[in-house]
């Protein structure tokens, strides 16, 4: 296993200790130190605040009455990794970027409790190691104070929302981008009884091939719009398209740059509907 170096694209440096969770084929506390391999200094054998969190391989789980606090949660760091990471209960924040899928093959499983990640991608890719990344919520709450990624630069990402809720604060770079950073591929599924509420806008595609598919829940859009197909920069070849035939959309507006809004079912509801494209 080649150690994980500095991160680039808004990473902080290096902790000063860091964990790695190498556990195949077995599902595991996060809370029990001997299944932590320590490079550094990690007092009391598992990442705390300061220490970098790395899941390899295998399943960590957070339960009821669980409190994991890691600078960073990073799961994959080369191709051959499966890990997943498992909450029921309890609690975790990061202080800095979650990543589902920096490399090989990674889920992130949650049916309660609470998350609160500044940054989180879903998919990424580390040189020539090729993330795939999967989310599932279907229950308790998920919270991004940042940005969500979903299939950045070449990966492929997938965020399933069937139960729960998913606040996406966001900044600079919006809520959500759905394959709108680098040529990847990202999806995001609202079903069920899924309550997503999105801050800043949501672009859905653009430089790369995004999807938003609605057929259940809430998706309140409060501020920037969803973005269908981002027109940002008319070199980008990728387009979106949010295919709706259940739930509910709340939105202050939809831009049609690239892309298509299906409306096959379900409720939309927006000030506006605007073909905002720049290319003739």
């Amino acid at each position: 296993i080649i150690l994980p170096s500095v991160l680039a694209f808004g990473s902080t440096s290096l902790a000063q200790g860091f964990g790695m969770w190498i556990n195949g084929n077995s599902t595991n506390s996060y809370s029990d130190a001997s299944k932590w391999t320590a490079n550094g200094t990690l007092p009391g054998g598992v990442p705390g605040p300061g220490n970098d969190a790395y899941i390899f391989d295998g399943t960590l789980r957070v339960e009821a009455g669980g409190n994991l606090n890691p600078q960073q949660l990073i799961m994959g760091w080369e191709n051959g990794h499966v890990g997943e990471y498992l909450q029921t209960g309890g609690s975790t924040r990061t202080e800095y970027w979650t990543q589902v899928g920096r490399a090989g093959s990674q889920v992130f499983n949650q049916s309660g409790g609470t998350f609160s990640a500044a940054d989180l991608a879903v998919g990424w890719t580390r040189g020539a190691n090729v993330g795939t990344g999967v989310m599932n919520l279907s229950g308790g709450t998920f919270g991004s104070r940042a940005a969500t990624f979903v299939g950045l630069e070449g990966a492929t990402g997938t965020i399933n929302i069937s139960g729960g809720t998913y606040n996406a604060t966001g900044n600079s770079w919006g809520s959500f981008r759905i394959a709108d950073y680098g040529v990847g591929t990202g999806t995001v599924n609202l079903s069920g009884t899924g309550v997503v509420n999105a801050s800043q806008y949501t672009a859905v595609g653009g430089s790369g091939n995004g999807t938003l598919n609605i057929t259940g829940g809430t998706w309140n859009q409060a501020t920037g719009g969803i973005v269908v197909g981002d027109a940002a920069d008319l070199t980008w070849t990728g387009r979106g398209d949010v295919n709706q035939s259940g739930g509910t959309v709340n939105a202050d507006y939809v831009f049609l740059q690239k892309g298509t809004y299906n409306l096959n079912g379900g409720n939309l509801s927006a000030y506006g509907v605007a073909d905002t494209r720049a290319e003739t």
